[in-house]
């Protein structure tokens, strides 16, 4: 995870973002990777009790809206196109979930085929049915360094993704 403007990694979690992929969707639908682009986090929300597919936490993931897109161009943070952009340094498609016909999308723990393992801090990273899964244990770190309170985050958090995960063992 970085900051801007100056660029710096505040820390790094390890995720994945391999689906399971059924073969009718494909290569970005429903059961498939989130494509490539740059995306912003939107809100989360605590799942209490958790639960075995989610884990305790989710955060929404959405493709950039143009006031947001306006507001990081305004600021210097970001430049290019409303198709394609490039922000911390890093050149990216825009709109890659209205543009496969994604509604939605989100970072999540648990693994609903991992049984009684899929609450554990550190459970193994399954595959999804699109969304980036992250272990159980960073998604507090995680919400702690977005600052997000009341279901929202203060101030706009862009999540790029670089390219097509690993697949995943289970």
């Amino acid at each position: 995870m970085y900051s801007a403007p100056g660029g710096q990694l505040l820390r790094q979690f390890e995720a994945s973002g391999a689906a399971w992929g059924d073969g009718s969707s494909g290569p970005y639908g429903h059961d498939y990777p989130i494509p490539a682009g740059h995306y912003t986090l939107a809100s989360f929300e605590h799942i209490d009790p958790p639960i075995a597919s989610e884990g305790a936490l989710q955060i929404d993931v959405a493709d950039l809206s143009s006031d947001t897109w306006v507001r990081l161009y305004e600021a210097g943070l970001a430049h290019g196109t409303q198709s394609e952009a490039t922000i911390g340094g890093v050149s990216l498609p825009l709109d890659g979930l209205a543009n496969n016909g994604r509604s939605a999308i989100m970072i999540h723990g648990g693994g609903s085929n991992l049984g009684a393992q899929a609450l554990d801090p550190d459970q193994q990273l399954c595959a999804t049915e699109g969304c980036t899964r992250m272990h159980n244990q960073d998604l507090e770190p995680l919400l702690e360094l977005l600052d997000g309170a009341g279901g929202t985050f203060p101030e706009t958090v862009i999540f790029s993704v670089v390219g097509d995960p690993a697949p995943c063992s289970c």
